[in-house]
């Protein structure tokens, strides 16, 4: 890795790290993306930083996802994110929100 990344250096004017993270970068913008907020409307940016801290519906009144005793919408929400998984979660690259945001190859 040593002489490949002296002669990258050497003939290009980049290290290896650096040629493979602007490969990848631009590789990322290749995909089509999808939002949270496509699963369902309740998932703003914002609400996501709130449940991945634990604090929404979500997080304390869930139960199953499928209506069965839990309160608010939830069963509608797991039909949301079910219509999602199977029809744009594969075809799609998530994007990211707030402490979560990304803009390397290994986020």
């Amino acid at each position: 890795l040593e002489y490949l990344d002296a002669d990258f250096q050497e003939s290009i004017g980049s290290t290896t790290k650096e040629v493979v993270d602007s490969y990848c970068a631009e590789s990322w913008t290749e995909f089509d993306t999808s939002a949270f907020s496509q699963i369902d409307a309740e998932f703003t940016d914002d609400f996501m930083n709130k449940y991945t801290m634990g604090l929404t519906h979500l997080n304390s009144n869930t139960g199953n996802f499928q209506g069965d005793d839990v309160s608010q919408r939830d069963g509608e929400i797991g039909e949301n994110i079910d219509g999602f998984r199977n029809n744009e979660a594969e075809e799609t690259l998530m994007q990211s929100f707030g402490a979560f945001d990304t803009t390397t190859c290994e986020g």
